[in-house]
């Protein structure tokens, strides 16, 4: 269309598609740059004058939008376009009836206008005014008797609001009418398979009968089985299709769903040998594919999986399914950098992809981005009206916005969802408790623990609340109470081991974790908690026991090999961190906080030439981190490698995003130094020095004031 109008500029017909092309896909300026050619060489133009109006609608100019509208009417008053936009306008303005007048004054007339009727579809719905939308369906399907897809979402909303028999009826009138549509036949299993599991199977076999010729139906088959988990019957329709219609599409389809049951059967060499056939005829078929690097990720091969899948992604990029797996992999690989940026882009595709928009407002409300998770949570709600995931996430983010009345607003909805009463219950005591009610905040929380004990927030909110009231005891009652009708509620434990080691019942909370310890030893936050107690007490070497001891129950536990590091560093045996790191990424080579703990080991204390090149090539992959740690140790990997000219722009940009900590301008200072920038140098050093003034931990603050000393004595000027 763009080549049509550059060979004649004057091709009004092209200029005005373009223009509508551009204004659906969002381009508004360039949609009333577009428009404005034409009112240039035709200023009467109506269908131009339509879509500058519904331009001026997109960027909230409605006052112009609506002088544009009437003005078309005038000349034209049957114009379906200035129509539709008047009737929206109206509909912004909370002005439905007159939208709708508008719109069934036309239709009188024009019968077959497809997008008024959709136009008084949408309005009907915006009002929630499920007997006029039912109208509104029957008349759409009289109106076009033809089109059958209109009486699919016909039977669809009658599904929706427990018109089962209605649904019914129309879906068995399209079967009549059209006996050879598959889709209609597919569309009436998929109905009676949401209420009777037994009926949808029986009319799939009736189906087949009539036309056995029919792959779809035998795949369609063997999906109900497995639902209704018959897994030896699913097999023989599957069967039917590989051996009568050989390496069809269906066929192939047909082994891959056979692979999936093998694994069910825990045949996984069965699995892996139909997977081969189907790649050998089609190596992209993409749901071969996909249960392959399923199996990979179940069997923990992680490196192979990212790269099996990027690989897929090349062919299929709009597969959220793909992107969340790989998300997942990445968490696995303890890389959540780019965990987050596969599952944003996962929910960009796929904005009904909850898992995804999970991943993505976390990240969000972690990050204090309250406002845009809780846009994209409106956005989630658009997609799955009513989910209790997005509802509840949407709570939260009210709550950490200190948007009180938004989330008082959601607490009935919440609470008229299946399993909401306690969620609810939770929102409300967080309300309370946000304004100093704390008694009436622990009365709700203890109401959400009698419905979900595990909620572990309102355990840890009713203990702030009994801080708030100072009464400790009260809240050790409390837990007591807990641990006696949930043994298994770990949190509990942890909680009042916390707590009396803070009311100088130190032996008391070692005594009680010791014998978690000792009845589950595969908890690790257990281990934790006792770790923290010894190096409160300053106890290194009990806290190295602990620590070693919960190694030996949990061989190769990342957390327990990072605590096990970290306080070999602290106590000065680096070589013994050293060692430990390099275990830990050995096992986890993905996981990020390790691999710069060890780059910083190396380069920090085994600063050998061949560690350095180490240092610098695992560090890579910090190149464009916006963890301002991980990017400043890639520069300082940079920096002892001799590549201070590399190093300087990602130092710069790292204290630029993170002023306040001491040694990212210390290595900045040091970069400037040997850039022979010696003023730049300066300055970047006595920042550093003035904010381990403030005191912001700094363990390099000898090695910036050597070099500080080393830099004046060799330029007295400065």
């Amino acid at each position: 269309m763009t080549a049509a109008v550059k060979f004649d500029p004057k091709n009004i017909p092209a200029i005005l598609k373009l223009s509508q092309m551009q204004l659906i896909s969002g381009k508004t300026d360039e949609a009333l740059q577009s428009v404005e050619k034409i009112l240039l060489l035709e200023p009467e133009n109506l269908a131009a004058l339509s879509v500058k109006g519904a331009v001026f609608l997109k960027q909230g100019n409605t006052n112009e939008a609506m002088a544009l509208a009437d003005k078309v009417l005038v000349k034209d008053p049957a114009h379906i376009d200035a129509i539709s936009l008047k009737a929206t306008l109206l509909l912004n303005a909370k002005k439905a009836p007159d939208a709708l007048a508008l719109i069934d004054t036309t239709l009188k007339t024009k019968p077959h206008e497809i997008n008024l009727h959709m136009l008084k579809m949408q309005i009907h719905n915006q009002l929630q005014d499920k007997a006029a939308l039912e109208q509104d369906y029957q008349q759409l399907v009289q109106e076009f008797p033809d089109d059958i897809d209109f009486q699919f979402a016909q039977a669809k909303f009658y599904d929706e609001i427990n018109k089962d028999k209605e649904a019914d009826g129309v879906l068995k009138n399209v079967i009549e009418k059209h006996p050879d549509n598959l889709k209609a036949k597919l569309v009436y299993i998929d109905f009676l398979a949401s209420k009777d599991s037994v009926a949808a199977l029986a009319k799939t076999q009736e189906f087949i009968k009539q036309q056995p010729d029919i792959e779809e139906l035998y795949l369609h088959l063997a999906k109900l089985l497995v639902a209704n988990k018959q897994l030896s019957e699913a097999k023989q329709p599957l069967l039917w299709l590989t051996e009568h219609k050989k390496d069809s599409k269906n066929a192939l389809l047909a082994k891959v769903m056979l692979a999936a049951l093998a694994l069910e059967e825990k045949n996984k060499a069965e699995a892996e040998k139909l997977l081969a056939e189907v790649l050998a005829v089609d190596a992209r078929q993409y749901d071969a594919m996909l249960l392959k690097v399923k199996m990979k990720l179940a069997d923990n091969l992680l490196d192979e999986a990212v790269s099996d899948l990027r690989n897929i992604l090349r062919d299929y990029p709009e597969k959220d399914e793909l992107l969340t797996l790989l998300g997942r992999a990445y968490q696995l690989q303890n890389s959540p950098q780019l965990a987050d940026e596969a599952f944003y882009k996962a929910f960009e595709v796929n904005p009904k992809n909850l898992e995804a928009m999970n991943a993505v407002v976390k990240k969000l409300m972690a990050s204090k981005e309250f406002a845009k998770a809780e846009e994209l949570l409106v956005k989630a709600l658009e997609q799955n009206p009513g989910n209790a995931m997005a509802l509840q996430m949407l709570a939260q983010a009210k709550l950490l916005k200190q948007d009180w009345t938004g989330a008082k607003q959601l607490v009935d909805t919440i609470k008229s969802l299946p399993e909401g009463v306690s969620f609810a219950n939770y929102l409300s005591g967080k309300i309370s408790q946000a304004q100093g009610h704390y008694e009436e905040a622990i009365a709700q929380f203890k109401q959400a623990l009698e419905k979900s004990p595990t909620l572990a927030d309102a355990l840890n909110s009713i203990y702030a609340c009994y801080q708030a009231l100072k009464q400790p005891e009260a809240m050790l009652g409390y837990l007591d109470s807990i641990i006696a009708a949930h043994p298994d509620n770990d949190l509990a434990t942890i909680l009042k081991a916390q707590i009396l080691y803070d009311n100088k019942r130190a032996d008391e909370a070692m005594t009680l974790i010791n014998q978690a310890i000792v009845a589950k030893p595969k908890v690790i936050q257990y281990y934790e908690l006792m770790t923290q107690f010894f190096v409160k007490r300053k106890e290194t070497a009990s806290a190295l026991k602990v620590l070693q001891d919960g190694l030996k129950n949990n061989p190769d536990d990342p957390r327990l090999l990072m605590g096990l590091a970290s306080q070999y560093e602290q106590g000065n045996d680096y070589q013994k961190a050293l060692e430990t790191y390099e275990t830990l990424v050995a096992k986890q080579p993905g996981f990020d906080i390790a691999v710069n703990n060890l780059v910083s080991l190396l380069l920090d204390r085994f600063d050998t030439p061949e560690n350095i090149s180490r240092a610098t090539k695992l560090s890579e992959r910090f190149k464009n981190s916006k963890q301002p740690y991980f990017a400043d140790s890639y520069a300082w990997a940079l920096y002892k490698s001799g590549k201070a000219s590399e190093a300087l722009s990602i130092s710069k940009s790292v204290v630029d995003t993170t002023p306040n900590v001491p040694v990212f301008y210390y290595h900045l200072g040091a970069i400037y130094q040997a850039l022979k920038d010696h003023k730049n140098a300066e300055q970047a050093l006595n920042k550093a020095l003035e904010l381990a003034g403030t005191g912001e931990p700094f363990a390099e603050k000898e090695l910036a004031n050597k070099l500080l000393t080393e830099l004046k004595a060799a330029v007295p000027a400065l």
